[in-house]
């Protein structure tokens, strides 16, 4: 699994310079593709619309523990039933 890929310190260090400055490794370290592909695999992208966000903070002034509460309310809403290691969240 990724796990095991991630562990090679060659593989790790190339995807992080990628990752960073979006160069290719060349050349590229045996393996690197399939690696990426496992690390990759099986993301979930999901998108909270930004009124939802609103809306679940309510229009009220709110204490740190209110507001807290209030966004993990929203995210077990959102993440019920998913692989919440697999899923990337975005704001729209």
């Amino acid at each position: 699994g990724w796990l095991e890929v991630w562990q090679d310190a060659t593989i790790r260090g190339s995807i992080r310079t990628f990752r960073d400055g979006g160069d290719l490794p060349e050349p590229l370290p045996p393996g690197w593709a399939p690696a990426v592909n496992d690390i990759l695999s099986g993301l979930e992208r999901l998108t909270v619309r930004k009124e939802a966000i609103l809306e679940a903070l309510g229009s009220t002034p709110l204490t740190r523990a209110d507001f807290e509460q209030r966004m993990r309310q929203l995210l077990d809403q959102h993440l019920r039933g998913r692989d919440v290691r697999k899923v990337r969240i975005v704001v729209e």
